[in-house]
């Protein structure tokens, strides 16, 4: 039998040079399958391919055969390992061999029904509609793709060519209105989290909640663009009316300079919230304590607090740290990537610029961790190397805050908290406020915003001799939005890594810092302070109970916060 499958099959490559033409391929060479896994034996196979390559596009094409040569699959490849499908694909009978892109059979009334279809992938990704089909030749179903992902129309059908299933997706996810069983079932998505709490209920409790986002980095870049942000921008993530319609109650403000800055430029940033607020006293109030937070917002107005990110801006000195309580200094977070003289940082413990002999905190680096408790200000353990977070832990005497971090055992980063650092913050009291960047949350951003940019490698490397390498990359995205949208991981995440924390410690420790202004990508529909109210949404939807919800938007820091006086 096998010998006469290979006769035919050599007449058919035969036919295949005849109908191609010699000079349109560089080379062929049969292939065999056993199912979609490559064989070297041709007597295992259940299918064989004719492989050859298109030297007038660059490219290999292979159509693939059952054992009656019965015509399966038509594909093109950029590779001559079949690795990158590339080009328009056509499936037959549930058969497909493009990069183990799976298609289902359909069972309908009992009965198994083979479906056939088409699509076109670019550079190994499933890009525009790809369509299935019922033996007929009635469309069963309609998926729209983005760079691999599931983002636009999807439609399912039955055999009468009447609608099952209907909605958009949106980077992946079910995004609004869905119509399900004809139509009979409506059901509403918000980023993949289906709507169970009645609209107005959720922002019943949204507004009765204090809701606090304990790190925006919106200073630095007001400074270098010149912006107003009492003023409604069309970029960046914060300003003020913004953080009005989100029902943003506390925005602490990141002070923050990369190791070349120091004491000056922090000063400056406080000037450039202090002219904020003097320029609109009847929207912001510079608080220091809890409680002038709370006549802020019983005036209702946005109480702004300072957060001093980095202990590299106070030089070394302690007249510094004391200078910048007395400008209304909130929070210092003990080191930012780089390590200063007497912390150390997760970043150089971590790549192993720092020695272990040498990480953790010195004499001096528990001064100022004791300092700051009798100043009544957060000692901040985001950034640091776990070696200073464990001695701060020893030495201070009050709760602590983690400004903006996530978990490592959900994305294994060394910004990340790991279980025993979680631990460690409920014993102490204090709180976890959750970072919103796509790169801490998500451990597989990294993979896809790499894909992203080699892309459009060319085009960021003309940017970079313009801008900055972040402005570029900010810039770069804002030019292929509905790209960069579709690889944000949904909000769901965020959500999951309070669930893991809340599992671990309890719900009394979790918190929002969301890094607005500070990274290039957020969740897909988290563009800003005004969308915190779909993080209420979200919480509810996940189950949490109203009082809850309370704590992990801002109850949790406000108990920490007026533990420190």
């Amino acid at each position: 039998m096998v010998s006469y499958h290979l006769f035919v099959k050599s007449i058919l490559m035969a036919a295949f040079f005849f109908i191609f033409g010699l000079k349109s391929y560089a080379q062929l060479k049969p292939v065999y399958f056993n199912g979609d896994v490559i064989v070297k034996d041709s007597t295992q196979a259940n299918y064989y391919g004719v492989f050859g390559k298109l030297s007038s596009e660059n490219l290999y094409v292979l159509k693939v055969y059952d054992l009656d040569n019965n015509l399966k699959t038509t594909g093109y490849y950029k590779d001559e390992d079949l690795k990158i499908p590339h080009g328009a694909f056509v499936y037959y009978e549930n058969v497909n061999f493009f990069n183990r892109v799976n298609a289902t059979n359909f069972i309908l009334k009992g009965k198994e029904r083979f479906v056939s279809g088409r699509g076109i992938f670019v550079d190994g990704l499933q890009t525009g509609r790809w369509i299935s089909f019922f033996p007929d030749g009635r469309i069963m179903n309609v998926t729209t793709y983005l760079n691999g992902v599931k983002h636009g129309f999807y439609g399912a059908y039955n055999e009468r060519g009447k609608v099952i299933v209907s909605g958009i997706f949106n980077g992946g996810e079910e995004d609004g209105q869905w119509l399900r069983n004809g139509g009979k079932i409506k059901e509403t998505f918000v980023n993949g989290v289906k709507q169970t709490i009645d609209a107005q209920a959720m922002a019943t409790i949204h507004k009765k909640a204090i809701v606090v986002d304990t790190h925006g980095d919106i200073l630095f870049n007001q400074i270098k663009s010149g912006i107003d942000i009492g003023k409604l921008q069309t970029s960046g993530n914060f300003d003020l009316p913004r953080a009005k319609v989100g029902g943003l109650d506390v925005q602490i403000f990141s002070i923050w300079c990369d190791e070349t800055g120091g004491y000056a430029l922090a000063n400056r940033e406080i000037d450039s919230l202090y002219s904020l607020i003097k320029r609109y006293p009847k929207q912001i109030a510079l608080v220091r304590n809890y409680v002038q937070l709370m006549q802020a917002v019983k005036d209702n107005k946005l109480a702004a607090m300072i957060g001093v990110e980095g202990g590299h801006m106070i030089e070394n000195s302690l007249d510094n740290l004391d200078e910048l309580a007395k400008r209304g200094m909130s929070y210092l977070t003990l080191t930012w990537n780089n390590s200063t003289t007497w912390a150390s940082s997760a970043a150089e413990e971590t790549s192993g610029k720092v020695k272990p002999e040498n990480a953790g905190l010195n004499d001096f680096g528990k001064k100022v961790v004791t300092r700051l408790n009798k100043l009544g200000i957060l000692v901040d353990l985001s950034h640091v190397g776990e070696r200073t977070f464990y001695d701060a832990l020893k030495v201070t005497t009050k709760p602590v805050l983690v400004s903006h971090s996530c978990v490592y055992a959900l994305n294994p980063v060394p910004r990340n908290l790991k279980d025993e650092q979680i631990k460690a913050v409920g014993k102490n009291g204090g709180v976890i406020s959750l970072n919103f960047y796509n790169g801490f949350l998500d451990s597989t951003y990294k993979t896809k915003q790499k894909m992203f940019l080699a892309k459009y490698d060319a085009e960021l490397n003309k940017l970079t001799q313009k801008f900055s390498r972040s402005d570029a990359i900010d810039t770069l995205i804002s030019l292929h939005q509905v790209e960069a949208d579709a690889i944000r991981t949904p909000i769901s995440v965020i959500i999951d890594h309070v669930d893991y924390i809340v599992k671990l410690i309890g719900v009394n420790h979790v918190g929002f810092g969301a890094d607005f202004d500070g990274a290039e990508s957020f969740p897909a529909g988290i563009n800003g302070v005004a969308d915190y109210p779909k993080l209420t949404a979200a919480l509810l939807n996940r189950g949490y109970m109203p009082a809850d919800v309370e704590k992990i938007l801002g109850g949790n820091f406000l108990r920490v916060l007026k533990a420190q006086n």
